[in-house]
């Protein structure tokens, strides 16, 4: 491994680009569209959504800041 190869992160393009026999381009999940970052955050098929995700930590936020006053 070269320098400019130990500074790279592997994400899933480079690690595509590296083997690129070994790699789909599809969601594994759902298998409908290419998985980039943000497919992975987006993909219907993630249980629990990131929407969900997200008003969980809002709720535990507020239940913190009530609990303080």
């Amino acid at each position: 491994m070269n320098k400019e190869e130990g500074e790279k992160l592997p994400i899933y393009k480079e690690m595509e680009r590296r083997n690129n026999d070994t790699f789909e381009k599809s969601c594994q999940r759902c298998k409908e569209e290419d998985e980039d970052w943000i497919h992975i955050w987006n993909c219907k098929k993630n249980n629990p959504s990131i929407y969900e995700l997200i008003d969980e930590v809002i709720e535990i936020q507020i239940k913190e800041m009530e609990a303080e006053n």
